[in-house]
């Protein structure tokens, strides 16, 4: 457990810096470029993006997953991976004369190649960050996402300021993917590294990769969905402004889950090969976990305006009500941020895949019906999708792991408490010194400063779980 704790830290820590790397390259573009720029990117990129999630067809997931690897099955999934990201290389540029013409956008093709370039690579990026998640060496992980980040960050800018538009993003993201490379293999090179791949024995691998990377193919067709269906029927600054308010949502959610989620599938597995109790497993980390990410998600959905104009500028502000809105989405969302987790370590990937291809067709009848009406309906419909979803996967989990309902029902009522209370000072606040007219900066400053404060003494008060779990953590260590 100890490895374990170590671990979160770790990642927790990497996934904050990452948010911060993130957080500032977003500022710096959205004041470099338009809507409009953004949005063309959004488009373009939408599909390359897509497509990606097939370059590896499971092989990380599998070297994670195994109870005991050996150099063939390293090998192995290094013959998939290079299948499988040459091929899709090849696609991408064979679709990207088609793809220009479907959405009027003349510069896609180059912008396509740019990103393309990275799949070639991508086996030698994969496997490795997968023999690193394996052995839970996040502080290794650490170091090369951070330096990773910071390349795509300053060439980001450097481009823009040359003049390079929509390119400059492209070319930022395949420089920070080309560090990644050649810091895994060199400076961080793993010791189970194997660089000669191996084609033989490769139904093991791909029997849990199709699974495993279908869901995520259609998790990313989920995210883009709106950008896709947007950049068709409506202007790439629709499209720039409805990935603004949707990004601002991922950013503070993917912040929130993504120093957990990295070792949730780790520790889920290890759970069951012990023979732990999958369900106190499932209701205890959403318990603690979402005791900070419902407050979270709710103050940020509150004061959305001024953070936005704060971070990104006036400009931006068609995008506060769609952020707003979204924030419910994800907090219906993130209370099952563990789902996918459990179903792979239980050896059901099957179950991720078609819990994703509904939320996609449901996204896609969304997009397509409520766009007439305007992007904030289609915020809404999100929601709809998002609240029919948490009810379902509750069904599920208690089919699968016997659940308990009233436990699950009672830890998620507990963390509404908390995220009600926060709340207030935050409504208080909006209702003495309107958000919409107020100083963006000293409304943030304020939110910022006050807020943590405010969330722990109700943890103290509420005799929350989190609140032991904290320091006795900081106790022990």
């Amino acid at each position: 457990m100890n490895k374990v704790k170590s671990a979160i830290i770790n990642s927790s820590v990497t996934s904050f810096l990452m948010q911060v790397m993130a957080l500032l390259t977003s500022v710096i573009v959205a004041r470099l470029l338009t809507p409009g720029e953004i949005g063309t990117y959004a488009v373009v990129s939408a599909s390359v993006m897509i497509l990606s999630e097939f370059k590896a067809l499971g092989a990380g997931v599998y070297l994670v997953r195994e109870a005991e690897i050996s150099v063939a099955k390293i090998r192995s999934a290094l013959g998939v991976t290079i299948l499988m990201s040459w091929g899709l290389a090849a696609i991408i540029m064979l679709a990207a004369q088609p793809i220009a013409i479907f959405y009027d956008l003349p510069d896609a093709p180059l912008i396509m190649l740019i990103l393309c370039s990275t799949f070639i690579i991508s086996p030698y990026v994969s496997i490795p960050y997968a023999l690193l998640v394996r052995e839970m060496d996040f502080g290794i992980l650490r170091n090369v996402k951070l330096t990773c980040a910071l390349i795509t960050l300053v060439s980001t800018v450097v481009f823009i300021i040359l003049g390079l538009s929509y390119y400059s993003l492209a070319l930022g993201y395949s420089l920070g993917f080309f560090a990644r490379f050649i810091l895994l293999n060199t400076l961080y090179r793993v010791k189970l590294m194997e660089y000669k791949p191996s084609f033989s024995h490769l139904a093991e691998i791909t029997k849990l990769g199709v699974s495993t990377t279908a869901a995520e193919f259609l998790k990313k067709a989920y995210n883009v969905m709106p950008d896709m269906v947007i950049g068709r029927q409506g202007t790439t600054y629709d499209v720039g402004i409805f990935s603004r308010g949707y990004g601002f949502v991922q950013f503070i959610s993917d912040g929130l889950r993504m120093g957990v989620g990295m070792v949730s599938l780790p520790y889920v597995a290890s759970v069951k090969r012990s023979g732990g109790d999958l369900s106190e497993a499932y209701i205890k980390g959403s318990y603690l976990f979402n005791a900070l990410a419902l407050p979270v998600l709710a103050v940020a959905s509150v004061s959305s305006l001024p953070v936005i104009r704060f971070l990104f500028g006036e400009q931006w502000d068609a995008a506060a009500p769609i952020a707003s809105i979204l924030m419910l989405w994800s907090a219906l969302r993130i209370i099952h941020f563990q789902f996918q987790s459990f179903m792979i370590a239980m050896g059901l990937p099957n179950i991720v895949v078609i819990r994703e291809a509904l939320n996609v067709i449901a996204a896609m009848i969304v997009c397509f019906i409520l766009y007439p009406a305007g992007l904030v309906a289609i915020a809404w419909g999100f929601v709809v999708i998002a609240l029919i979803e948490f009810l379902l996967l509750i069904v599920v989990m208690k089919k699968l792991v016997s659940l308990s309902i009233r436990q699950f029902g009672t830890a998620t009522l507990k963390n509404l408490l908390m995220t009600v209370l926060c709340l207030l000072p935050v409504l208080l606040f909006n209702y003495y010194y309107d958000f919409t007219l107020g100083n963006a900066f000293v409304i943030v400053l304020s939110i910022a400063a006050f807020m943590p404060f405010w969330w722990l003494m109700w943890l103290w008060l509420t005799k929350h779980g989190l609140f032991k779990e904290i320091f006795s953590s900081r106790a022990s260590s």
